[in-house]
């Protein structure tokens, strides 16, 4: 008894469709998320400091 596999080639990968160029430069910063990252490195400010040195 044998069981009939079909094989198909895999469908390649599409890159998404490249964003605005405008969308991209305002998107660089996003201050909210600075201030929770801000405090989530508060407890570890002097490690983070000397790391930056």
């Amino acid at each position: 008894m044998t069981i009939a596999t079909t094989t198909q080639k895999p469908q390649p990968l599409s890159l998404p469709a490249r964003p605005d160029e405008d969308s991209i430069i305002g998107k660089a910063y996003d201050p909210k998320l600075a201030r929770r990252l801000a405090r989530y490195l508060l407890p570890y400010k002097w490690q983070v400091v000397s790391a930056m040195l």
